[in-house]
């Protein structure tokens, strides 16, 4: 064997040992992991802060227009928090079935979306406390709380 050889042989080794004396000495050292910044954004807000949770009745606009009931849950999901509607809603709305997750955008509006975070409905707050879609009179939903849910 050719001193030359040995010699890399010799390298390759002290290299081993020195890589297996850096790892043990690594997982010696303790770690503390730094804090993650504060998330923004329907995810952000903890579940005992969403004063919407609670069972509202999902309707048409107008004098005994179709009406159903739907659950904005505080059970979080992608998108916000979890959504639960009847399966009446289908006559208020052609999207029900795309109903996933609820939040409040930036601009306060209660904004229901599918589960890849799409929104469905918008609302906006009316002063009587009911919540309102944007949409012309004959296409807009109201959505109102359930009192004592």
């Amino acid at each position: 064997m050719s001193s030359t050889t040995t010699f890399h042989r010799r390298s390759r080794v002290r290299l081993a040992l020195a890589a297996a004396a850096l790892l043990h000495a690594l997982a010696a050292v303790p770690v503390q992991a730094a804090p993650l910044p504060a998330a923004s954004g329907p995810a952000s807000s903890p579940a005992a802060a969403l004063p919407d949770a609670g069972t509202w009745t999902l309707s048409k606009d107008g004098e005994g227009a179709p009406a159903c009931r739907v659950k904005l849950e505080r059970r979080r999901v992608i998108g916000g928090s979890a959504i639960s509607a009847s399966p009446r809603c289908s006559g208020v709305t052609a999207r029900a079935e795309d109903l996933y997750a609820w939040h409040r955008n930036p601009a306060g509006e209660l904004v229901m979306s599918d589960p890849q975070r799409h929104a469905v409905l918008v609302f906006h707050a009316l002063p009587n406390g009911v919540w309102a879609t944007g949409e012309s009179d004959e296409d807009r939903l109201l959505l109102q709380r359930v009192r004592g849910r």
